[in-house]
């Protein structure tokens, strides 16, 4: 054995990057998490960027209800930085069945989820473009939460609190001493090496991969993988989150994100979690659900689409993906299967890892003779302190108060030590959200930032409009002057980065974004010299059908 740890985490996203803090947080040594890819590059970074309210599911799912409505106050108290306090509607259309509305006020009232209804004049005093059709308006405690964020500010936090975390690290095996599972088998992608772990405890928290990796010691969960279609927008449609007063379907919710409106999502039942895509009858689905939203939708250009997967608790005979419970379930592999030293957990949302984390933790320290309460409800993620001046710090990063309010937005009270990155320097490298260098380099020397798309995620650079068309170049370089890496290894990542890009324009090449297409393909070819590189790393090939 290579190496000795005294819990393995298996999952970089959301659920594994929260288990890790909460373990961190109650003194466990010797923490160590492993993802096969980047920090929340699956579900966790996939997703609406909805902080649920729970009234979604006050209907048919109260369990899943009633853990929203708890770990949204809290999120709001450790995580407000990261949180845009929007409030959400729910509305009902002539087309939805009148009977819901009941349920759902009998719904709320038993799960304890808040909600007040607004009469239709003060709801389109608050949101104009709602379609003026709306029966039925209800307010609820639903905002928006950047879920890239979330994850990696509770990464660093479990990281500064003691444990390891380390992208790229694809377990590969499970080692057993009978029926102990004592390690883990490993391959480093980005060192090309494989060694392995000693571990106590071995914690599966990849969700949606849970089956590959319980697959490697002869275990099958019983989950169902689901995907979800979400397209992006260009500009903020709404202010405020919406979600259709309805029995849960297709195209229920849009949410404003930042400087984009994310509309979703869709339910279709897959068989692996990679199978993402998504299809054109999906994506015009959603853009119909939309513009039944709000007719502005059908002037708004659709930027990308992109799809997350799921993992179900199966129920048996009843295995409809609409039908299944969104909770959660820890399977603790020494009472379910006589396999000891493993636990896996699976299902549940982003708005409650940070309770799921807490409930398998207690699990986790009762094997290991451990006692100690869990902090995470109160302790707060980096940056929760928002007292910043934001004229202050534009004087001091000789940007614009404009662009120093949305750094602040996005970090909180950590620009203080982001502060310490600008080098003097006033340059905003993505225009589109305001990124400023110092965030970048702050990314790279903190935040595992290895390639282009982890400084997308961490930064917000190249998410906005534009898509990275204008700021792209320029992360590349940023990348290669803050690291070691090869300029053969930026090149590589830059083409990756530009065919990830490309998956997710492709589909929704209508009639705007068609022409941003092509001009974007035009400064690649002629700037970049890319279309040499066509050949040779076969990327954007259904360009050349524009």
């Amino acid at each position: 054995m290579d190496e000795k740890h005294s819990v393995v985490i298996i999952g970089g996203g959301i659920t594994g990057i929260s288990i890790a803090r909460d373990l961190a947080l109650r003194g466990v040594s010797d923490i160590l998490l492993l993802e096969k890819d980047a920090l929340a590059s699956g579900a966790s970074g996939r997703n609406h960027g909805l902080l649920h309210s729970g009234a979604r599911y006050v209907v048919k799912d109260p369990l899943s209800a009633r853990e929203c409505a708890q770990e949204n106050k809290i999120l709001r108290k450790i995580a407000p930085h990261l949180i845009e306090d929007t409030g959400g509607l729910f509305i009902s259309l002539p087309q939805d069945p009148p009977s819901y509305v009941d349920e759902f006020i009998r719904g709320c009232k038993n799960t304890g989820v808040e909600f007040e209804e607004l009469s239709i004049s003060e709801a389109l005093k608050l949101e104009p473009n709602l379609n003026p059709e709306i029966l039925r308006v209800f307010h609820v405690n639903d905002a928006s939460i950047d879920a890239f964020q979330l994850a990696l500010l509770t990464a660093y936090d479990a990281s500064i609190n003691g444990a390891s975390i380390r992208p790229f690290s694809k377990v590969i095996d499970i080692i057993k001493d009978g029926m102990d599972v004592i390690g883990v088998k490993v391959y480093d992608s980005l060192r090309r090496r494989t060694y392995t772990i000693r571990s106590e405890i071995v914690i599966n928290a990849t969700n949606a991969w849970a089956n590959k990796v319980t697959k490697l010691i002869g275990i099958q969960l019983p989950i169902i993988l689901d995907r979800g279609t979400l397209i992006v927008f260009s500009r903020r449609i709404l202010n405020t989150v919406v979600n259709r007063l309805r029995p849960p379907s297709d195209g229920d919710i849009l949410v404003p994100h930042h400087t984009t409106s994310i509309m979703g999502t869709t339910s279709i039942s897959i068989d692996d979690p990679e199978k993402l895509l998504p299809s054109s009858e999906e994506i015009f689905s959603m853009v119909k659900a939309a513009v039944e939203i709000t007719p502005e939708a059908r002037s708004s250009r659709i930027i990308r689409a992109y799809a997350g997967p799921r993992a179900l608790l199966s129920m048996g005979a009843n295995n409809s993906s609409r039908e299944l419970p969104r909770s959660y379930r820890i399977f603790d592999h020494e009472i379910e299967n006589g396999v000891s030293g493993f636990i896996s957990i699976v299902g549940g949302k982003l708005t409650t890892a940070r309770l799921m984390a807490e409930k398998l933790v207690d699990v986790v320290l009762k094997k290991l003779g451990i006692r100690a309460p869990c902090p995470t409800h109160k302790e707060s993620l980096p940056g929760a302190d928002r007292d910043i001046n934001y004229e202050d710090l534009a004087k001091k990063m000789k940007i614009s108060n404009a662009a120093a309010m949305r750094i602040i937005s996005r970090w909180g009270g950590m620009v203080r030590e982001i502060i310490n990155y600008a080098n003097g320097e006033g340059t905003i490298v993505c225009s589109c959200e305001s990124v400023h260098v110092a965030e970048l380099r702050f990314a790279i020397e903190k935040l595992w930032a290895m390639n282009i798309d982890d400084l997308t995620k961490r930064c917000r650079a190249g998410m906005g409009p534009c898509q990275a068309m204008n700021c792209v170049y320029r992360l590349a370089s940023i990348l290669r002057q803050s690291n070691n890496f090869s300029a053969d290894y930026i090149l590589d990542y830059f083409i990756h980065f530009l065919r990830r890009r490309w998956r997710g324009e492709y589909p929704v090449m209508f009639s705007h974004q068609e022409r941003q297409c092509i001009l974007k393909l035009a400064i690649y070819c002629c700037l970049g010299n890319f279309d040499k590189l066509l050949k040779k790393y076969e990327v954007l090939p259904s360009a050349k059908r524009i």
